[in-house]
């Protein structure tokens, strides 16, 4: 998970005693996945909506789902998902998309619609969770680029990506 964001007191820190975030979640849906990956994911996802306190006054969950051309399926701001069971309705009736893995078109989404200025509450945490297989399809554009309104950045050694929070 990368938690982003002014409201950490060190770079990294995702606890939160009271459980309440707004969490993105980034949801790869090209074809390198699989439908039966897709489904597995989905299930995955089930089970993690049932490890946090899901309302208007907790955690709330925004979902992009992604191929070729991401979709925006969630806001935070979406009261009819400020519930385990709608938000679980939801994802259970997503559909596999197919298509080329553009991942660069879902961060960018991330940063410029899920939590963008007035669509995240300022005084929760906000952590994003990308599931994917894998590197977005050459051509795309850099994830050091995509990532900042997210205000993430990325550093590589030699062995390990670390994720740097400004």
């Amino acid at each position: 998970m990368m938690c982003y964001g002014s409201v950490f007191r060190s770079p990294g820190d995702c606890s939160n005693a009271a459980g309440r975030y707004d969490l993105g979640i980034i949801i790869d849906g090209s074809g390198s996945v699989g439908n039966h990956e897709f489904a597995q994911t989905k299930m995955f996802l089930l089970r993690l909506i049932n490890r946090f306190p899901v309302g208007t006054d907790s955690t709330r969950f925004g979902i992009i789902l992604y191929s070729d051309i991401p979709k925006l399926i969630t806001r935070f701001s979406d009261v009819l998902y400020h519930n385990p069971i709608g938000l679980k309705l939801k994802l259970l009736g997503l559909e596999f998309p197919d298509g080329e893995t553009r991942t660069d078109k879902a961060l960018k989404m991330a940063g410029t619609e899920l939590y963008a200025a007035g669509q995240s509450r300022d005084q929760v945490p906000h952590v994003l969770v990308v599931f994917t297989d894998g590197g977005t399809k050459q051509g795309s554009e850099s994830y050091k680029e995509v990532v900042k309104p997210l205000k993430v950045i990325i550093k590589q050694n030699n062995t390990k990506q670390l994720t740097v929070l400004n």
